[in-house]
């Protein structure tokens, strides 16, 4: 964080190819939080909807459909 989402962004694709990584909810989830945060709200938006498709927890789903939905109405 001390060097922006773009950084992160930047170390976070280095992991899409440890498919141990980028198939789980968590890896997109984090990649959602940083595009928000460089102010890409509609990649941030499917890439919650794509955390919330591969984990199988309900209140997780619950609460990426939320963070989704919320950046829905903000745009």
């Amino acid at each position: 964080m001390v060097h922006g989402p773009r950084t992160g962004l930047e170390l976070l694709e280095a992991l899409a190819g440890d498919a141990r990584i980028a198939t789980g909810h968590r890896y997109h989830a984090v990649r959602a939080q940083f595009l928000e945060l460089a102010g890409d709200p509609n990649a941030a938006r499917t890439a919650y909807l794509e955390a919330a498709r591969r984990t199988t927890s309900l209140p997780r789903q619950r609460y990426l459909h939320a963070q989704a939905g919320r950046l829905t109405s903000r745009g």
